[in-house]
């Protein structure tokens, strides 16, 4: 018995573009690169995402020539583009996107890091697939793709968000219940997204306790007030239809392609809409204990008796 050949394409060019102190310009820079990626006609895929490694914060740009001739000339031009626009970051405004919840010294943490790391730069890396999450080297492509349509859809909803059209709160809830919907895991969805709440609390801690009391609370405020957090708030009741349409659209095309791989690709519907929930969530730059309280909001949604819809 042999492996399957990895059938991940070897081309893609890797690079991460750190943002130094200049973090809170970071959703100006993702608008910046998929701009610069969505233009060019010589690429097959791209995606982003945030990232902090022990060199920083950054933005991490993966794109897919369609052309394995063209791959140098369009790394070249990224690099050059990407580091134009560091040369620009602190001359942006800064964004003003704030957490509905944060841990007590959430942002002198964040401090700390840009100051130990406060050069803008932007290296290439050698990009290595997470065949393990995401179906093996058959099911790679497919999440390749859903990456991309993931990417395209944020980096909307960040310039609706920027232009004061959509606030990405109002949206982050639904997108995450579509998300499930789409992959349908064994479980049940209130359940799924209270062990997804933990998650993103670090365990069932006491502290973690205090918070999901405080969850519920906001979500009992909501639902006695007649708010959804599956519907949008003072947002544009198109430009949502249309955001939330076109991620079922990406997902359900990535399900129905895992489906047709049947049990080659070693695949975890549970896991598959964990991680791609999350990946949404990172790329519209939510932390992780806003995270935790964005699926309290869904599971509450998903309740017995709620309104999930």
């Amino acid at each position: 018995m042999t492996d399957a050949p990895v059938t991940t394409d070897p081309n893609w060019i890797f690079l991460k573009i750190y943002l130094g102190e200049a973090v809170d310009r970071m959703d100006w820079m993702i608008a910046e690169v998929a701009r610069l990626s969505a233009r060019r006609d010589d690429l097959r895929k791209w995606f982003f995402l945030r990232y902090i490694d022990k060199d920083g914060i950054h933005v991490r740009l993966r794109v897919l020539p369609t052309d394995e001739a063209s791959a140098d000339t369009i790394r070249a031009d990224l690099i050059d583009a990407t580091a134009d626009r560091l040369s620009r970051i602190h001359a942006q405004p800064p964004g003003d996107y704030a957490p509905m919840v944060s841990l007590p010294g959430f942002e002198e943490q964040i401090e700390q890091v840009t100051a130990a790391h406060n050069d803008v730069r932007v290296v290439e890396a050698a990009y290595e697939p997470e065949h393990d999450k995401f179906g093996g080297a058959a099911g790679m492509p497919i999440a390749e793709t859903l990456f991309f349509r993931s990417s395209e859809i944020a980096a909307r909803l960040i310039e609706l968000d920027a232009d004061g059209a959509l606030s990405r709160k109002s949206l982050i809830p639904r997108l995450m219940h579509e998300t499930f919907e789409a992959f349908r895991p064994g479980t049940d969805p209130a359940t799924f997204w209270r062990e997804y709440s933990y998650y993103w609390l670090g365990a069932r801690t006491p502290a973690a306790e205090d918070w999901r009391d405080r969850f519920a609370e906001k979500a009992a405020d909501l639902a006695d007030d007649g708010i959804s957090p599956l519907a949008p708030l003072g947002a544009a009741q198109g430009e949502f239809d249309a955001l939330v349409s076109d991620w079922r659209t990406a997902l359900d095309a990535a399900a129905a392609d895992y489906a047709a791989l049947g049990g080659q690709a070693g695949i975890n519907a549970e896991v598959l809409a964990f991680t791609f929930a999350h990946l949404m969530n990172n790329r519209l730059g939510i932390a992780s204990l806003e995270e935790a309280y964005m699926a309290a909001l869904v599971e509450q949604a998903a309740e017995p008796g709620k309104e999930a819809a």
